[in-house]
């Protein structure tokens, strides 16, 4: 009884401790024509902190909890990846969080929901 005790609240404490989901989407005009690329962001494995990844194309986008109501997001851009932006804050009172940057013709979105 104890151990099935013990396995409910890790269950319950793991689905708690990361409660967002993340997609990143890249839309751009390539010779007249209107393209779209999403992907959703899936989890990093580490006991220091919720963060989901992923790449699209030639971005990489990453988004993590840094404590109670503290979100990090990061869009960064090939080929090296040094150079890229970054966006600090919580989710709104509709559980959302988006982060855009516009470069040219490409539109690069980071949105999560909780």
């Amino acid at each position: 009884m104890k151990y099935m005790i013990t396995i409910g609240m890790l269950l319950t404490f793991g689905i708690n401790a990361y409660a967002f989901e993340c997609v990143g989407v890249k839309k751009y005009t390539k010779n007249r024509e209107s393209k779209t690329v999403m992907a959703k962001l899936e989890k990093i494995d580490s006991n220091l902190f919720d963060k989901v990844h992923v790449d699209i194309e030639d971005a990489y986008y990453s988004f993590r909890k840094n404590d109670e109501d503290d979100y990090t997001a990061f869009i960064t851009y090939g080929p090296d990846y040094l150079k890229g932006n970054t966006m600090t804050g919580s989710f709104n009172s509709k559980n959302e969080m988006r982060f855009s940057n516009v470069e040219g013709t490409t539109v690069y979105t980071l949105k999560c929901i909780r």
